[in-house]
This record gives structure tokens, sequence and C-alpha cells, in this order.
């Protein structure tokens, strides 16, 4: 009997088609993001604004000529990515200041970059005050050779988180700001967990990319940073995952061979599109999984 070609199927009442793929995960599928830095759309050239993709029209801008950093296509890997000379250059995103200051004040930011020397203290991102000379909140490749994200009330008075060790490679940092306690994640991997840090009694007016700003600028970082995504509140771990396999899938070139993700009770699959893993339904919510990157 010849076998007859089917040419179309009519799906029964009340069924709908299957979708052949999910649609790509971006930074704003999660609540409360104030800013969506995207430097990979943007012109090659001397760089004025970075427009916030966030729709919070939280963007951040440079208006001194001399300080304004470029967007150059030799970046990070093969996309267009913020070039910081390490002597003047450096963007405001001053907006983003009383948002995320004050006392038990909970807050993430998400970034890709790569250091282009090393054995210098550089500051990747800052929240000072401009009448203030006394320290607050950053994030910086230090001098000795590691990383460290500092947070302080009164000079010396400072609680750093210590962790890496700086190089020239491209990085993906996510930390996660819960108030008096930070998390950090570092290319997939968790590496201070619920870290000490202090209550900073400095009202904040100034959030800077690209060096430490306060009542005078200082620390210039002088590398490339990718994209950039900030919320108003502490991720989940799940969320974390999800925007870490989100950044290193676009911006670093050799992938970490394992990812930490958190798997939520019943799921078969990641909060943020696209991770899969093997995990059992009866996986007890908070329970860790690391997974080959290969796998991902």
């Amino acid at each position: 009997m010849p076998i007859k070609k089917i040419n179309s199927i009519r799906l029964g009442r009340g069924m709908a088609p299957v979708k052949s793929a999910s649609s790509p995960f971006t930074p704003k599928d999660f609540s409360n993001l104030i800013f969506w830095g995207k430097p990979q759309d943007l012109a090659v050239g001397t760089l004025t604004t970075v427009p916030d993709n966030s729709g919070q029209a939280n963007d951040a801008s440079q208006s001194t000529v001399a300080s304004k950093p470029a967007i150059i296509t030799t970046g990070i890997g093969t996309k267009n990515a913020i070039d910081f000379d390490g002597t003047d250059d450096y963007l405001s995103c001053n907006n983003l200041a009383p948002i995320i200051d004050g006392n038990d004040q909970a807050w993430s930011i998400h970034f890709a970059f790569k250091a282009d020397v090393t054995g210098v203290t550089q500051v990747i991102f800052s929240l000072g005050d401009a009448v203030n000379t006394k320290q607050y909140m950053w994030f910086a490749a230090l001098s000795t050779g590691g990383y460290r994200f500092a947070k302080q009330n009164d000079d010396p008075n400072r609680v750093n988180v210590d962790f890496g060790t700086s190089d020239t490679l491209e990085h993906v940092v996510s930390i996660i700001h819960k108030g008096t306690t930070t998390d950090i994640w570092f290319d997939g991997l968790k590496v201070a967990d619920g870290a000490a840090q202090d209550t900073p009694t400095i009202t904040a007016s100034l959030f800077s990319f690209g060096a430490f700003v306060r009542n005078t600028v200082a620390n210039y970082f002088n590398g490339k940073l990718g994209e950039v995504a900030v919320y108003s509140r502490a991720n989940t771990d799940a969320e974390v995952g999800a925007i870490h396999r989100y950044l290193a899938a676009g911006w670093v070139s050799a992938v970490p061979t394992t990812i930490d993700l958190i798997m939520g009770a019943g799921q078969s699959n990641m909060e943020g599109r696209g991770l899969t893993g093997d995990a059992s339904p009866s996986v007890a919510r908070g329970t860790a999984y690391r997974y080959a990157a290969s796998a991902l």
C-alpha cells in the first residue's frame, strides 16, 4: 500500500500548537531592573551616553571631553565594549545613587569586564558623595592581585570582601547586596555567601563606572566594560544563575568548567530561560547543583 503524504495536521478542539523554542532570556525577565547598559549595541567612537535599556531612563553619561571613554570593536571577545583608558575616563549614573543608597538597602549589580593591566588598584564601579572625603562603596581589582568589594561608614571602619586573582581575562561578576550582608558570584561560582558588611551613615549622591568618584576622582579603571544590569533588590540565587549564564555566554570566551546553579523544588529547569538540568522533581528548594558548562 502506498504511503500517503500528510500535508497538515488538524489540532483537536482546545489544543494549542507547541512552541518550538522559548524566547531568549534577557535581564528584563526579572523585576526591579533599574539599569541595563548594552555597549554591544552602541556605535564605535567617543562615548557620551550609555542608554538605559531597563525603561527607567537612568542613562550613564560623561560630559567632560577628556573623561569620555570610547566604544571599541576589540572590546571583550568579538563584541563592542566600553574602553576606559586608566587615566581620566569614567561614566556617571547618578540617578542610581538614591535608589540603592540607604541603611539596609538591598540591590544587585551584574556585569562583564576585562582589565587591560594588573598591579594597580582600579575601581570598576563606586558609590560616593560629592562633598564627602570618606569612602563608601566600591568594587576594584587590587594592586596586590585580587578583587575587592568594600563598604564602610567612617574611615577606617571598612569591611572588605576579597576574592580571586586579578588578571587580564574576561570575567562576569554579580554583587548581591542585602543591607548588612553581601553575596558575590565570580564566573558562575558563589565566592562570598552572606559576608558581613557594615551600614554606612554617608548619604551617597554619585554612582560611577570606571573610577572611584566622590569629592575627587581616583583609581581609574584601565580595561573594558561589557553589559551591565542593576536591580533595586537582592536577586535570588536562581536569578543570579540565569543572569550569570546569560552574561558568560555573551562575553566570556572561556566559559568556566562548572557553574553553581540553584534548583527550586519541582523545577526541571532554572528560573531564566534556557537553563536546564537533570534534577528530580522531588529536589528540595535551595539544593545546590553543579553542572558542567557544556551541559548548559
